[in-house]
């Protein structure tokens, strides 16, 4: 049987490039850390909207591009999965358990205060993190 791949696309609607641009820089230098969902690629296409009839307008309508990123599918939050699984009971259990805990909280650890380098430009990204944002990936 052939494993399935899951991911998740996020659209960003026309006059938002701004915001695409950032998410995906921030995902991008968020590469390194373990534990994070991983950015996958992005594409822009044209908005496929019905073009609004004006009679009395002969100007052609403004093109309009939705712009849309890749990203490893998270399939349930931290909250959930603490309400979902029982503890750990066993020590080897218990070991992978907390060590599967603090690679999230090192992910979180590195959204706050990184920096990214946009051709020089130094843009400096903080933020906080609300514990049904953090997804995690039970493959």
């Amino acid at each position: 049987m052939h494993q399935r791949y899951h991911f998740a696309l996020k659209v960003f609607h026309p006059g938002n490039k701004g915001i695409c641009d950032n998410e995906r820089d921030a995902f991008n230098a968020l590469h390194e850390h373990d534990g994070m969902v991983r950015y996958l690629g992005g594409y822009t296409h044209q908005s496929l909207e019905l073009p609004a009839i004006h009679v009395s307008d002969s100007s052609p309508e403004e093109k309009k591009y939705t712009h849309n990123i890749l990203l490893e599918y998270g399939d349930r939050d931290l909250g959930l999965l603490f309400a979902e699984k029982l503890p750990p009971v066993l020590q080897d259990d218990i070991q992978v358990f907390w060590q599967s805990l603090f690679a999230v909280a090192e992910a979180v650890k590195g959204i706050h205060g990184f920096k990214v380098n946009n051709d020089g430009i130094i843009q400096e990204f903080s933020g906080y993190v609300l514990l049904p944002l953090i997804l995690i990936m039970t493959c």
